[in-house]
């Protein structure tokens, strides 16, 4: 079943609403939880639904129910034509990851590089 996602001028309330049809027909969450749950979201519109990281979903929901709301929010917002498809084949060969990252093994100069302070310096 697909639940329609709020427009980018939808108001919080029916951004919550969202949240909570997501959580009871997707997750199994009783409503009055996933109602619980939801209330922290008090102020953004519909726009800030894809604009939020994943780290502000994770303080207002917690870790699991923060991680699974940021990827059904992110699912409508974020564009796939952002996405190329030579990144998502990446980790088919081993050489990249969907995330971005590229494992240990295949690039370290790249993680030194970006760990300076971290890796760098041990």
């Amino acid at each position: 079943m697909t639940i329609p996602s709020p427009t980018k001028d939808a108001p919080p309330s029916e951004v919550r609403s969202y949240f909570t049809s997501l959580l009871t027909t997707h997750h199994e969450i009783p409503e009055a939880e996933a109602q619980k749950v939801v209330s922290k979201w008090r102020y953004g519109r519909g726009s800030e639904m894809g604009s939020y990281d994943i780290e502000t979903y994770r303080e207002l929901f917690g870790t699991e129910l923060g991680t699974i709301l940021y990827g059904h929010s992110h699912q409508h917002f974020v564009k796939p034509s952002t996405l190329e498809s030579s990144d998502l084949d990446k980790d088919r060969d081993g050489k990249g990851s969907i995330l971005g990252v590229t494992p240990v093994g295949t690039s370290s100069a790249h993680f030194l590089n970006l760990g300076k302070g971290c890796l760098a310096d041990k």
